[in-house]
C-alpha cells in the first residue's frame, strides 16, 4: 500500500489499457502476437511522456497526473472522432479535423493549467489513481484469462472421445488406394441465382465448365449456418451443432467451443485413423488456422518482407491506430512524407499474397505423397477487394478490411463491382486448379469446392445462406448427391462413397444468426427455383 501511495504507476497502466481493451473485444478474431507491438509502443509512449515532463517539472506526481491526462486525450481522439462522424451543427459537418484538433488542444491546455495552477500537491491523488488504473488493467487481464480458459477447456473436452458425439455409421471403413481429399472453402462465394439477380453476373458458363470436367454442382445449395465458424464446425463434423453445443444460451458470446470442432474435427479424426496426412493453409482467420496439421503452409518470410512486412501494420494495429490521435497520420497521408505515414495497406497486400500463395501451392499438392486431406479456407471473394477480374492489383484504399461491418461507408454499387471482379478472377484460378489436381493425381482425388455462407451485404436472411457448392468424386459416384444438398451432408456422402461407410443423410436445414447473437438461430427455408437438368 505504501508503494501505491508514493509511486505513480498509473500513467504506464493507462498507456497499455487501450491495447488490452481492444484485444479483449477481438479476442476470438486475432492472434496473440498482434498485440505485442502496439502494447510495447503504447507503453513506451507513456514512459517517454512521463519522464520528459518529470525532467521539465522536477515533480514526479505532477508529471504523472499531466501525462495521464495527455494519454487519455491521445487514446480517445479516434473514438470521439468516430462517434461524431456524420454529425452536423448549424448545417456544418463537425467531424472534421479542423474542428476537433483545436478542441483537443483546448482540452490539453485546460488540463495543463488545472494541474499546474490548481493542484499544488498532486501526490494526494496517487493512491486513488493507481487503484483505478490497476482495477482497469485487472479487469482486462481477468477477461483474457477467462477467454484463454474457455478455449483450453473446450479443446480439452473436444479431445476426450467420451465427451464428443460420434456420427453413427452402420458400415466399416474400407481400406485400399485412398484418394486425396481437397476441401476448399471460398469465403462468401454465393449461388448463381443471386449472382445473376444482384450482381448481374452470369455464372452458368463457369458451372458448365466444372460439369464438363466431371463435377456435380449443387445449384440449389444453402449453408447450414450463416457464420464461418459455425458453418465449418458443422460441415467438418457432418452434424448439426446442437449435438456439440448442448444447452448453450442464445445470447451467449462464447465462441470457444467452435475452435476445437474445426481443428480437431470428426473428419480429421476419421481420416487420420486411415493413415491420411492433414494439410492446412494459413487462412488469416483464427478459427481456421489448423497449425497442428501434419503439413501447415503459409507464405514464407521472404515473400512477406517483399510486400512490406517490416514496415506494414496489421489489421488489429490499424484499428488501434485509428482509435487514437494516430488517426491524424492516416487521414493526412497524402500531405505527409511517406516515412511519416504508417503502412495501413499492408494487411490488404498480405491478404492478396496469402490467397495467391494458397492457390499456387494447391496446384502442387499432388506431388506430396498421399493419402492426404487438404483443407484450405480462402477469404475470397470476401472483402477486401484486392483482385481485378484478371488478377490485377486493386488499390484497397476505399475497400473495407476483413472485419469491416456491413453498414460501413462502402456503397452497394462498389461492393457489387468489387465482388464481381473477384469472382471472375477466382473462377479462372479454380478451373486451372482442378485441372491440375485431376491430371497430376495418381489416384483420382475427391475435390469439394464450397462457400461457407453467402454474401456480406445480404438483403435478406435467405441471401446470406445461398452458397456455391461443387463436388468431384471419382467415377462420378453422384447417386447420393442432389441439388439442395447442404454442407452438413458433404462428408457423409464422401465417406459413404469412398470408404463404404453407411452414414444416413440428414435433413437439410439452414440456420441464420447475427454475428453478435451467434446462437440465436432462425430457420431459413430453401426456396430455390433454379432450373436444372436433373
Amino acid at each position: 500500500m505504501t508503494i501505491l501511495r508514493r509511486v505513480p504507476i498509473y500513467p504506464f497502466l493507462l498507456s497499455i489499457y487501450p491495447v488490452l481493451s481492444l484485444y479483449v473485444q477481438n479476442f476470438d478474431q486475432v492472434e496473440r502476437a498482434v498485440v505485442f507491438r502496439p502494447f510495447f509502443l503504447s507503453l513506451a509512449l507513456g514512459i517517454l511522456m512521463f519522464f520528459v515532463l518529470w525532467l521539465i517539472l522536477r515533480d514526479a506526481h505532477k508529471a504523472a497526473i499531466l501525462s495521464a491526462g495527455y494519454l487519455v486525450l491521445f487514446f480517445s481522439y479516434g473514438h470521439a472522432y468516430s462517434l461524431i462522424r456524420g454529425s452536423e451543427a448549424l448545417g456544418v459537418d463537425v467531424a472534421r479535423h479542423r474542428y476537433t484538433i483545436p478542441l483537443w488542444i483546448g482540452f490539453l491546455v485546460i488540463w495543463t493549467w488545472v494541474v499546474l495552477r490548481k493542484i499544488p500537491d498532486a501526490s494526494r491523488f496517487n493512491l486513488s489513481l493507481n487503484a483505478i488504473a490497476l482495477t482497469l488493467i485487472a479487469f482486462q487481464v481477468v477477461n483474457i484469462g477467462l477467454d484463454e480458459y474457455q478455449i483450453w477447456d473446450a479443446e480439452r473436452r473436444a479431445s476426450d472421445p467420451g465427451n464428443v458425439p460420434q456420427a453413427q455409421s452402420q458400415g466399416e471403413l474400407s481400406e485400399g488406394d485412398f484418394p486425396d481429399i481437397y476441401y476448399i472453402i471460398f469465403d462468401t462465394y454465393t449461388r448463381e441465382d443471386i449472382l445473376s439477380e444482384l450482381f448481374e453476373f452470369d455464372n452458368t458458363g463457369f458451372i458448365h465448365d466444372l460439369e464438363d470436367r466431371g463435377f456435380y454442382v449443387a445449384r440449389c445449395s444453402q449453408s447450414n449456418y450463416a457464420r464461418t465458424e459455425l458453418s465449418l464446425a458443422s460441415s467438418l463434423n457432418f452434424d448439426y451443432l446442437d449435438q456439440y453445443l448442448g444447452e448453450i444460451e442464445v445470447d451467449s458470446t462464447d465462441r470457444s467451443p467452435l475452435r476445437p470442432l474445426i481443428r480437431q474435427s470428426e473428419t480429421r479424426t476419421l481420416l487420420e485413423s486411415l493413415g491420411y496426412k492433414i494439410v492446412a493453409f494459413e487462412s488469416g482467420f483464427g478459427y481456421t488456422r489448423i497449425k497442428d496439421a501434419d503439413i501447415y503452409l503459409s507464405p514464407p518470410l521472404g515473400s512477406l518482407e517483399e510486400i512490406g512486412g517490416a514496415a506494414g501494420i496489421n489489421s488489429f494495429e490499424v484499428v488501434f491506430l485509428e482509435s487514437t490521435a494516430g488517426l491524424l497520420l492516416t487521414d493526412a497521408a497524402q500531405f505527409l512524407p511517406k516515412s511519416f505515414v504508417p503502412d495501413v495497406e499492408y494487411e490488404e497486400r498480405l491478404h492478396r499474397a496469402r490467397i495467391i500463395y494458397t492457390l499456387d501451392e494447391l496446384e502442387k499438392m499432388p506431388r506430396t505423397k498421399g493419402p492426404k486431406f487438404v483443407f484450405a479456407h480462402m477469404l475470397v471473394p470476401h472483402r477486401p477487394f484486392v483482385f481485378g477480374p484478371e488478377g490485377e492489383v486493386i488499390d484497397a484504399e476505399n475497400a473495407p478490411g476483413l472485419g469491416a461491418p456491413v453498414n460501413d461507408n462502402q456503397s452497394m454499387n462498389d461492393y457489387i463491382h468489387g465482388y464481381r471482379d473477384q469472382v471472375t478472377y477466382v473462377n479462372t484460378r479454380i478451373l486451372a486448379l482442378v485441372e491440375r489436381l485431376i491430371a497430376d493425381s495418381e489416384t483420382p482425388p475427391v475435390i469439394i469446392l464450397q462457400g461457407d455462407h453467402g454474401i456480406e451485404k445480404a438483403r435478406t436472411e435467405e441471401e446470406r445462406m445461398l452458397i456455391f457448392n461443387a463436388y468431384f468424386i471419382p467415377d462420378e459416384s453422384y447417386d447420393s448427391l442432389y441439388q439442395e444438398i447442404t454442407p452438413v451432408n458433404t462428408f457423409r456422402v464422401v465417406f459413404n462413397e469412398m470408404f463404404g461407410a453407411q452414414y444416413p443423410l440428414l435433413v437439410d436445414v439452414s440456420y441464420y444468426s447475427e454475428w453478435y447473437q451467434l446462437y440465436n438461430f432462425s430457420e431459413v427455408p430453401n426456396e430455390c427455383d433454379i432450373v436444372t437438368g436433373d
